[in-house]
C-alpha cells in the first residue's frame, strides 16, 4: 500500500503553490479526482466497468480527509492518468508522491 496525503499543495519546481484561474491554490486531491474522472482521446473504447472503477476511486480520493492509502496497482493508474491530463510539473509532482522520492 502506497500512503498519501491529498490535501498537499501542488508546487512548482521552484517550490511555489501553483494556483488555478481563481488563484486557489491546487490540491493533489484536486488533480487526482479531476484526473480520475477525465476522458482522454486514446481511450475511445473503454468499457463500463472501467469507468466504475475510477469513479469509485474518485470517491474515495475525494471523501479522504488527509491520509488516503493506495494499491499499487490504484497509484499506477492514478499517476498514467495525470500525465495523460496535464502538463510535466503536475504530473512530475504527483509522480514523485506516488513514487516516494524526497526532494
Amino acid at each position: 500500500m502506497i500512503k498519501l496525503s491529498v490535501n498537499e499543495v501542488i508546487k512548482t519546481l521552484d517550490g511555489e503553490p501553483i494556483k488555478n484561474e481563481k488563484a486557489e491554490v491546487i490540491t493533489v486531491k484536486t488533480i487526482m479526482v479531476n484526473a480520475l474522472c477525465s476522458s482522454f482521446e486514446d481511450e475511445k473504447g473503454l468499457d463500463n466497468v472501467e469507468k466504475m472503477n475510477r469513479w469509485v476511486l474518485a470517491k474515495k480520493v475525494n471523501g479522504t480527509k488527509d491520509a488516503l492509502e493506495l494499491s499499487v496497482e490504484d497509484a499506477s493508474k492514478i499517476k498514467t492518468l495525470v500525465f495523460k491530463g496535464y502538463g510535466l510539473v503536475i504530473a512530475g509532482y504527483i509522480a514523485d508522491l506516488i513514487d516516494g522520492v524526497k526532494e
